[in-house]
């Protein structure tokens, strides 16, 4: 099944996650995104195309035409729907470095992040201090 808005996974039993979540979602008046906690996606089969043991090691925006993407790259999808958001957006990608960049900085803040996430539902072989930030 494949979503009609691009959609943002993230992990809902995560504080900063779900604060980031409902952080975005004001900013996002149109509603041109939508947000489906991890769990969720992977019951409604959001999920299949991504091997288990990587559901949770980042967060993912999916696209209606099946692309997914993850980490830095999913923020910088996410930035690109916000109001005003495709200037910056436009930016990271077309500097020589900013789409690695973006992807250092989402392992930056996943490593700040760390173990404060206590998905209980999460694949026991994937560590939740290692994991990337959830969103």
């Amino acid at each position: 099944m494949l979503p009609t808005l691009p959609t943002f996974l993230y992990d809902a039993d995560c504080g900063a996650c779900a604060t980031f979540k409902r952080l975005v979602s004001f900013f996002d008046a149109s509603h041109s995104v939508d947000f489906v906690p991890i769990d969720e996606a992977a019951r409604l089969g959001l999920l299949d195309p991504v091997p288990r043991t990587q559901w949770y090691s980042s967060s993912r925006m999916l696209s209606p035409d099946g692309t997914i993407s993850s980490g830095g790259d999913a923020l910088v999808a996410l930035l690109a729907r916000m109001p005003g958001g495709w200037l910056p957006s436009g930016a990271i990608m077309a500097l020589p470095h900013g789409p690695r960049s973006a992807r250092w900085l989402y392992a930056v803040l996943s490593r700040l992040h760390g173990g404060s996430c206590s998905q209980s539902s999460a694949p026991t072989m994937i560590s939740r201090r290692t994991t990337a930030w959830s969103l």
